[in-house]
């Protein structure tokens, strides 16, 4: 960590009395260099033994920093690289169906994001989602759907209804029929009290 300046005196002969001549060092300057993602975060020149006091984070759209790859409290006889590491984060993706939570799922940063499949039901069917996330983005997603009338089927039963149609004739028969029976059953009954 040290590199010798040279001796305190200087001389072409020796002289005739004694003499102390001194060594002296300096201290070496080194670099200490902080990655992210190997791109360069900061880089500080540090002598050898100079404390290392810490520095601001660095900051990575969906990750949350962790800790650089070594821990150094001084600084050594020789240049260091720091690199950064970070975990990833999940965010929450929240489908709501006609206004009612339907389904939330938690996925990690830039994954791909897979809307759930929605049945249609009796006279409805599903409109679809009104987005589409290919990838997670840094933050909650809220996705909407809803349930719209089916068009193509006829929820109500009418006399137009073809399948309904030819049921007014059975009816009407039945109904003259019912009167002539009854009809009948008078007349028989007149008679009868009568006799």
């Amino acid at each position: 960590g040290h590199t010798f300046s040279g001796w305190s005196t200087s001389f072409d002969k020796v002289p005739s009395y004694d003499i102390i001549i001194n060594g002296s060092f300096k201290v070496n300057k080194y670099t200490l260099t902080y990655k992210v993602d190997g791109y360069t975060y900061l880089e500080l020149e540090l002598y050898y033994g100079d404390k290392i006091t810490p520095i601001d984070t660095p900051v990575k759209t969906g990750y949350t920093f962790s800790n650089w790859d070594r821990t150094i409290q001084t600084m050594p006889d020789s240049d260091v690289i720091l690199n950064a590491e970070f975990t990833i984060r999940s965010y929450k993706v929240y489908y709501y169906l006609d206004g009612k939570l339907y389904e939330t799922k938690t996925v990690k940063y830039n994954e791909k994001v897979v809307n759930p499949t929605v049945e249609d039901q009796e006279f409805y069917k599903f409109s679809g989602w009104d987005k589409e996330v290919n990838n997670m983005p840094d933050g909650d997603v809220t996705i909407i759907g809803s349930m719209i009338k089916d068009t193509s089927l006829k929820a109500e039963l009418t006399s137009k209804n073809p399948a309904y149609g030819n049921l007014a004739p059975i009816a009407v028969y039945g109904i003259v029929a019912g009167i002539s029976i009854a009809l009948s059953l008078a007349v028989s009954i007149v008679i009868m009290k009568r006799r």
